[in-house]
């Protein structure tokens, strides 16, 4: 087996080859195959020639143009088996070693290698998942095709070029957000009343200030204002406190700073302190200026009528004219009345008043000082008296009067008793 008796082999191969087709031509026969001619022995295409007999080579070998090895089996190629002696191609997501010999027994294809983590079967091969899908690794590309399933995204976090990535910050985004579909988006965080945004987290106001609700927590820093408390609050502690009962403040104490007070409530003239209240005084009532409301409750004093005051309506008026009353009335009590003024002997109301009546005139006791003035009646003097000093006096021995002077008028005078014939006087008569 040297190489230059395999080239000598393969001449005379050739040659005899050669000699077998000038034989053909010159006989002109079609019909060559097996036709033997006297000392020359013709094979057929797929047969060779073995101690002058035309034998065709075992299935699945062929020839191989050596007189000494005339056949020489066929090797499969790579993801080829053996069926039948033939060299067929592996099904498809099959594969086996070159190598097979079609000689032999009948081979098979093994199923090929498992697809690898995010990848699915497509006909019979293993073919990367679509873009934001995910596929465990172990699908058979012998099988029928498979299927990736969608990438779900977690709390957090929104798709982005079908990937899942974290919100931004300041931003949230509930669980099941389809990687396979199109962008999402997650929402930012709003903060609520009397909060702020800090490095992108919603924080508590610092004490003392507020802030309205609905700062961005995706965007910038932001500030609380400070707190200004209302009319009648004060700051205890950076919080806005109702002022104590009785006491009042003014708006505009800033809860952000120190703390403050309140002003107590001084009540004024005629007030009392009712339930940290300055309250009127009741009717008829009266008190000094000055209750501290802050303090406990306080008291009005009655007021107290004067000489000849009544109550009216709790309060304290004079006596109607010609009437009187001692002092003492309460006036947070009932109505009071003046007692009337009724004159003595020889009085006469003028103007309400009980006034002496006139010299020369008398009047009954009991006028009522109250009602309309009246009058006195003069005196009238009798028979032999006269008007001395506004009153009746007996004339003087020796005079008379007929009567009839008013004592109220000027003196008057008794006239001379003069005797007649024959009388003389005699002690005055």
């Amino acid at each position: 087996n040297s190489p230059m008796s395999n080239v000598i082999r393969r001449y005379k191969t050739s040659l005899m080859l050669l000699c077998s087709s000038m034989l053909l031509m010159s006989c002109g026969d079609d019909d060559t195959a097996n036709k033997k001619e006297p000392g020359v022995i013709i094979c057929a295409d797929d047969q060779y020639l073995e101690a002058n007999e035309c034998k065709r080579c075992a299935p699945g070998a062929t020839l191989s143009g050596d007189a000494e090895v005339p056949c020489v089996a066929t090797l499969c190629q790579e993801n080829q088996y053996v069926l039948d002696h033939q060299c067929v191609a592996c099904p498809a997501g099959t594969t086996r070693a070159a190598g097979d010999d079609a000689t032999g027994e009948d081979t098979a294809c093994m199923a090929g290698a498992s697809c690898e983590v995010n990848q699915r079967v497509s006909d019979n091969a293993c073919v990367a998942c679509p873009a934001g899908t995910t596929n465990a690794a172990g699908d058979s590309p012998a099988g029928d095709d498979t299927q990736c399933d969608p990438v779900l995204c977690g709390v957090n976090e929104r798709v982005a070029n079908n990937a899942c990535v974290t919100c931004p910050p300041g931003a949230t985004n509930a669980t099941g957000d389809d990687a396979s579909g199109t962008d999402t988006q997650c929402d930012a965080v709003l903060c609520g009343v009397n909060e702020r945004v800090s490095n992108h987290t919603c924080v508590s106001c610092e004490a003392g200030q507020m802030n309205i609700a609905g700062d961005d927590a995706s965007g910038m820093d932001t500030q609380c204002d400070g707190q200004l408390c209302p009319s009648n609050q004060k700051v205890v502690n950076n919080a806005c406190v109702p002022c104590e009962p009785g006491s009042t403040n003014e708006a505009g104490d800033n809860a952000s700073g120190m703390d403050t007070r309140c002003d107590a409530t001084i009540c004024g003239v005629n007030e009392r302190v009712s339930n940290h209240a300055c309250v009127s005084c009741p009717a008829g009532t009266q008190r000094a200026g000055g209750d501290d409301a802050t303090g406990a409750d306080t008291q009005c004093t009655a007021i107290r009528c004067e000489q000849d005051q009544r109550v009216l309506a709790n309060q304290c008026v004079m006596c109607p004219a010609g009437s009187t009353n001692a002092a003492g009335d309460d006036a947070s009590g009932v109505d009071t009345q003046c007692d009337a003024t009724m004159c003595v002997a020889n009085q006469k109301v003028v103007n309400n008043a009980c006034v002496s009546c006139e010299p020369g005139s008398t009047n009954g006791a009991g006028d009522l000082a109250t009602g309309a003035d009246t009058m006195c009646v003069a005196t009238t003097c009798g028979v032999n008296e006269r008007v001395i000093n506004h009153a009746c006096v007996p004339c003087q021995p020796g005079t008379q009067s007929s009567g009839g002077d008013l004592a109220t008028g000027s003196n008057t005078m008794c006239a001379d008793i003069i005797c007649g014939v024959d009388e003389r006087v005699a002690s005055n008569a």
